[in-house]
C-alpha cells in the first residue's frame, strides 16, 4: 500500500512541477525585461541616435505597461481564478516574448544587409 500512495503522490507532483517551472521562466523573463534598457543604454544610444531622456521615456513606459497590465491581471484572478488567468495570460506572454525576438533577429538581418 506504502509504494501505491508514493507513487499516487509523485504523479500529482508532476503538474505542479511543471507549473512551477513556467511561472519560474515567466518571472526571469519579467525581471529581464526590466533591466534590458539600463544594461543596454550605452548601445542603444549609439545604435539609435538617443538622448538620455528618450532612453528613460522608454524604460519608463515599459514600467507603466507593466503596471497597467496589473491591474487586469489582478481583476481577472478576481473574476476568474489564477488558473484561468495564467491559463490565458501565458500563451499571449510567450507569443510577445516570440515576437520580440523576431524583430532583434529582423533587425539583425536589416542592419547586416546595409
Amino acid at each position: 500500500m506504502t509504494s501505491a500512495n508514493s507513487r499516487d503522490a509523485g504523479l500529482r507532483q508532476t503538474p505542479r512541477l511543471g507549473m512551477l517551472v513556467a511561472l519560474t521562466s515567466g518571472f526571469a523573463l519579467s525581471q529581464a525585461y526590466r533591466t534590458f534598457a539600463a544594461l543596454m543604454a550605452p548601445q542603444l544610444q549609439t545604435d539609435f541616435a538617443a538622448s538620455p531622456q528618450a532612453l528613460g521615456t522608454f524604460a519608463g513606459a515599459f514600467h507603466f505597461a507593466f503596471g497597467a497590465t496589473q491591474i487586469f491581471v489582478g481583476i481577472g484572478i478576481d473574476l476568474y481564478g489564477i488558473r484561468r488567468t495564467v491559463l490565458t495570460a501565458f500563451p499571449v506572454v510567450v507569443a510577445g516574448s516570440l515576437s520580440r525576438r523576431s524583430a532583434i533577429a529582423l533587425s539583425g538581418w536589416c542592419s547586416a544587409r546595409r
